[in-house]
């Protein structure tokens, strides 16, 4: 018997990644059990009896990731339910116990999102150049495009920009707990 897989789409960003906990609970509970994340907000549930699943995620980058960090938390009774863009997604029937998260210290979880910056901190310069170059060249006349190509990049450098800050900020929040 083939399983029912079940499309839906939610976006979630970064810092909020608690909310996107939270949902995949509340799915759960529905008998909506995660069978994949991809990108651009689009999950794929299979449908089964209603469970408590606590739902977490950490981000890691594919070079951080070898058997240990997997047996680390197979050893804690997590589940790898998958993986999308650097995102790991665990899963485990839910308890009344500190055993439902996957970090027992703030520590932990700025390291998380510490992470994540240094990967995205990586495109940020390119971002620059790119809105900067296109200030300088003469080629405006030529190629009128340039214009339009030139406010999206900008665009797109004030939205990077945010969201690096968000992150900022939610690293801050659990630095005052």
């Amino acid at each position: 018997m083939q399983e029912e897989l079940i499309r839906k789409h939610r976006w979630f960003w970064a810092w909020a990644d608690d909310r996107e906990e939270a949902w995949l609970r509340e799915m759960a509970q529905q008998g909506l059990h995660l069978g994949k994340a991809a990108p651009l907000g689009e999950y794929f549930f299979v449908r089964g009896e209603p469970r408590d699943d606590v739902y977490r995620l950490d981000y890691v980058p594919m070079s951080k990731k070898d058997e240990h960090y997997y047996q680390l938390f197979k050893d804690a009774g997590w589940e790898h339910v998958g993986e999308m863009m650097g995102w790991q997604y665990w899963r485990k029937l839910a308890t009344d116990s500190q055993a439902d998260e996957i970090f027992t210290d703030n520590d932990s979880k700025i390291q998380k999102y510490q992470r994540l910056l240094a990967i995205l901190t990586i495109f940020l310069p390119v971002l620059i150049i790119n809105v900067t170059n296109m200030g300088v060249f003469s080629l405006r006349e030529k190629y009128p495009w340039i214009i339009g190509l030139q406010v999206f990049s900008i665009f797109l450098l004030v939205f990077y920009s945010v969201v690096l800050l968000r992150i900022l900020f939610r690293i801050r929040m659990l630095r005052r707990r």
